[in-house]
């Protein structure tokens, strides 16, 4: 593994590291029963607030639909750079016709996809590699007019911007008992960094009825 120790962010991890990460089980600890909650903590957002649409950004294994009854939402995009992933997730969840996964960089999707909208826009483990916090999120607000943002991160990972720039709503910590190989992580970390999780909901004040997803 590259040494991302530095906070706050680092470049986005490249398709063929997504790839090589995945292929040697770094994320499996994602995985776990102890790791649902953080997953069923961002579906019931989505429940909360009504979101009928929403868009998962570095969908990885897509775990908050598992906690979306069918026929709660209309629509569950989940966009990723791991192919491996993506494979997985179109097997695992073949019988959600609501459900989609696309090969898309983080990066390029709100400006290539502007003629969609989400009620709610999911960043699983995405806001630790960024530098300007605030103008990422802007980028997809202003393209797909969410309603409420969910960000799923570090404990580490400062989010004091992004919570003044935006109505804080929702905001919850955890310390998980996942169990994190230390052969799987060389980035300077102890297990504590990786098990502290925080999860915080975002109200934009935005507003735009749903479109059509494929």
């Amino acid at each position: 593994m590259p040494d991302l120790s530095i906070l706050p962010g680092c470049a986005l991890p490249t398709a063929a590291e997504l790839d090589a990460w995945y292929g040697e089980g770094h994320y499996a600890y994602l995985d776990s029963p102890q790791a649902m909650s953080l997953y069923k903590t961002v579906a019931n957002a989505a429940l909360r607030f009504g979101c009928r649409t929403v868009l998962d950004v570095g969908c990885y294994h897509a775990h908050p639909l598992r906690f979306l009854p069918p026929g709660s939402i209309e629509a569950y995009l989940g966009i990723d750079l791991c192919t491996p992933a993506l494979r997985r997730d179109r097997a695992a969840y073949a019988n959600r016709r609501e459900a989609n996964f696309r090969y898309s960089d983080w990066n390029s999707f709100p400006s290539q996809n502007k003629d969609r909208s989400f009620c709610m826009i999911y960043f699983g483990g995405v806001f630790y590699y960024l530098e300007n916090r605030v103008s990422y999120i802007d980028g997809y607000i202003k393209a797909f007019s969410p309603r409420i943002v969910v960000i799923q991160d570090l404990a580490a990972t400062d989010l004091g911007a992004v919570t003044s720039a935006y109505r804080l709503r929702e905001r919850h910590w955890f310390d998980m008992d996942f169990h994190v190989d230390a052969s799987e992580w060389d980035a300077g970390w102890d297990a504590t960094t990786i098990r502290e999780r925080q999860i915080i909901v975002l109200e934009t004040g935005m507003s735009r009825a749903p479109s059509a997803l494929t």
